[in-house]
């Protein structure tokens, strides 16, 4: 077993060849699609309680910057290739979370997603982002929020809050913030 602290809602990977287990917010299940179904099931809550803005707060488009399947799978060590897919999937699907959040949120005037190679992006004066990053040695994720105004600043999940939804609002929160400061 092996926690993985970077990622998104204290996912606890407990696959281990011969195990199958599959740890997901806390909840432990059989197989991976149960696990995904839990997952699937609570995002979608989730997106059902986001309130759109009647107006964006920002006429920039926010790219969101995701690293490719490939590069978050090198930074996924230990475990069974079966179990470093499933970690992988959750991750994806998490990360792809805030994209739908963000634009569902209406912060800004578009929302766009795009596939990265975990290395840093550059913001314009037509866009902002917001994107993570695969530190060189393949050990670390960090997210970052960018305007040519503000410049990069990291960001993170706050993990000491227990509520999935309440983590999830957490970094959106981030994301207004960032973005009623760089429209000033």
């Amino acid at each position: 077993m092996k926690k993985l602290k970077f990622l998104f809602i204290s996912i606890l990977s407990l696959i281990t060849t011969g195990c199958g287990t599959y740890t997901y917010n806390n909840e432990v299940f059989s197989n991976p699609s149960d696990a995904y179904a839990r997952q699937d099931n609570l995002m979608q809550s989730y997106l059902i309680t986001v309130d759109a803005l009647q107006t964006p707060l920002s006429d920039k488009k926010l790219i969101v910057g995701i690293p490719d399947r490939n590069r978050i799978m090198e930074t996924i060590t230990g475990g069974s290739n079966e179990g470093k897919n499933y970690v992988l999937n959750i991750m994806e699907n998490e990360y792809i979370l805030f994209y739908r959040a963000a634009k569902k949120r209406n912060i800004y005037s578009d929302v766009e997603l795009v596939r990265t190679d975990g290395g840093d992006l550059t913001p314009s004066d037509k866009n902002d982002l917001f994107y993570l990053k695969i530190t060189s040695n393949n050990r670390a994720l960090q997210w970052y929020l960018a305007s040519t105004k503000s410049g990069r600043q990291a960001t993170s999940i706050d993990f000491g809050l227990e509520d999935y939804k309440a983590r999830v609002n957490s970094i959106i929160n981030q994301i207004e913030a960032f973005a009623i400061k760089n429209s000033q």
